[in-house]
């Protein structure tokens, strides 16, 4: 039996040179809603989505400050690290094991991740609300 569908993504950052910020750009498949604004939504934060290809659009985009920036990356650089963390997490777990107190110890790694990524998001949100 063959699955109905996964969810995939992908993802490129472009930088040009008359922009002061890397542009982030998405592409995800979805069903039965698009894949981004429903994880975000779900988490509650606030986004803008913009379609476009002109570079004069881009260019009148404002976002935040560039410390702001800076320290959101910082953020999503840590997260990583936390998604590193809960896969490594997975490969040791034995399934002979009991699995509640592996269990209680990803959920922990999950949490500190997705508050982190809400906290860099935070950061980019004030500046788009």
């Amino acid at each position: 039996m063959r699955p109905a569908g996964v969810i995939g993504f992908m993802y490129a950052v472009f930088e040009y040179a008359a922009v002061p910020h890397p542009l982030l750009t998405i592409v995800a498949q979805h069903h039965p809603q698009p894949w981004a604004p429903a994880v975000l939504d779900r988490l509650g934060l606030a986004y803008r989505q913009s379609r476009g290809t002109s570079t004069k659009a881009a260019l009148g985009v404002t976002g935040p400050a560039p410390a702001q920036r800076t320290a959101a990356a910082e953020l999503f650089r840590e997260s990583g690290r936390g998604w590193s963390a809960l896969a490594d997490h997975a490969a040791q777990a034995d399934p002979e094991a009991d699995l509640r107190d592996w269990c209680e110890q990803a959920a922990e790694l999950v949490e500190a991740t997705l508050a982190t990524e809400r906290e860099a998001t935070a950061l980019l949100s004030a500046a788009v609300a």
